[in-house]
């Protein structure tokens, strides 16, 4: 049970099934037709009230520790340099790392894999500040300790708290691995603007996204050669510094299009002029 459909894309459309049922467009202009139009906007509205608290469920609580231990372990696994790992220690306070897990298993369970997903929840949905301040920590928190590559982007996936079972299907040659994919990081740029022109978000939250916003599209331009691609890679050259690399050829698991549509999006998403 994935976490995008379930906590963003399906109350989204249910409350977007609402707002257009409500304008009779689909239903007739009659009365009865127009009584039942309004039936089905009342139906998708509760059905999206259903979905509203979802990602309770797919919340993963790692203590302090234990962070520091995975994110040791992962960065020696993956031959990171020193300074990576050292950068991403620092990210870690007393606290207990808390983030929602890429899916629920059979047993209803959260999968601890870090992602990229809840770009969507910032696109379609309003989260409190709590929740904004989790996603810019996670966008802007040095990989292992969060999504944010130096030198390449935004990863779609870290299963840094992951078993090692998960952490070989989630690696730097995995199609949905340690790997950055083009359109997510145009959700996340579009969808953190359209937070950050929220009315009713406090001061704090809006700077917070601001700042996190800035990193994002460091990291994009730090990729545009490759932004018309499906998604890239990296490698880590000699100096240390992480290099973003075309994922055909790159010993890519899965196959990946060198020129992929979507991935045309950034001809109307741009850098903000804040």
């Amino acid at each position: 049970m994935p976490f995008d459909v379930n906590v963003a894309l399906v109350p989204a459309a249910l409350r977007d099934a609402a707002r257009l049922l409500d304008t009779g467009w689909f239903t007739g202009a009659t009365d009865d037709q127009h009584e039942r139009g309004s039936t089905l906007a009342d139906d998708a509205r509760a059905l999206a009230s259903a979905w509203t608290g979802t990602d309770r469920h797919f919340t993963v609580t790692i203590n302090s520790d234990r962070a520091r231990a995975n994110l040791t372990s992962i960065g020696h696994d993956r031959g990171l340099p020193t300074r990576f790992i050292t950068d991403a220690l620092g990210t870690i306070s007393d606290e207990p790392v808390t983030f929602p897990g890429i899916a629920l298993d059979a047993e209803g369970k959260p999968v601890p894999v870090m992602h990229g997903d809840d770009s969507l929840v910032l696109l379609f949905g309003d989260p409190s500040p709590d929740t904004l301040h989790q996603i810019a920590d996670r966008l802007t928190a040095p990989f292992p300790a969060g999504l944010r590559l130096p030198g390449a982007g935004t990863l779609v996936a870290n299963p840094v708290h992951a078993g090692e079972d998960l952490r070989a299907r989630f690696t730097a040659g995995h199609y949905h691995g340690t790997v950055i994919w083009s359109w997510p990081q145009a959700a996340y740029a579009a969808g953190i603007a359209r937070q950050i022109d929220r009315p009713d978000l406090p001061a704090t939250t809006r700077a917070r996204l601001i700042a996190a916003e800035a990193i994002l599209w460091q990291g994009i331009e730090a990729s545009d050669a490759l932004r018309t691609s499906e998604f890239w890679t990296y490698t880590i050259d000699d100096e240390g510094a992480c290099i973003p690399v075309p994922a055909q050829g790159a010993g890519i698991v899965n196959e990946s299009n060198p020129v992929q549509l979507w991935s045309t999006v950034y001809l109307a998403i741009h850098p903000p002029a804040r």
